[in-house]
């Protein structure tokens, strides 16, 4: 069913955004002044960190059923379809986190 096939990729695409929700906490040297406004950039950073790294543990949860729904989207009688699931692969750090996860 293609409009449930989109719904799912859109989703795909949401939860893959949410991976790259924050850097790894960035250390520098400044000032005094500049020190208290980036211990409180860096607390927040932190925290984006956190919850980028719940996002990737909750990732290796579904890799293995995301990948396979991916391929039968690939096979799919719809070339929109197709197109969409196949640029997953095409993806550099996507293929990354499969191999990492799987």
């Amino acid at each position: 069913n293609t409009p449930k096939v989109v719904l799912l990729l859109h989703e795909v695409d949401t939860f893959l955004g949410l991976l790259n929700i924050a850097d790894s906490p960035k250390k520098q040297e400044c000032g005094k002044k500049e020190k208290d406004k980036l211990e409180e950039e860096t607390e927040e950073e932190r925290m984006k960190y956190d919850e980028k790294m719940r996002v990737m543990e909750s990732f290796r949860d579904v890799i293995l059923p995301l990948v396979s729904r991916l391929c039968a989207c690939i096979s799919s009688d719809n070339s929109r379809t197709s197109e969409r699931a196949l640029q997953y692969f095409q993806n550099v750090q996507f293929t990354a986190l499969v191999q990492h996860y799987s």
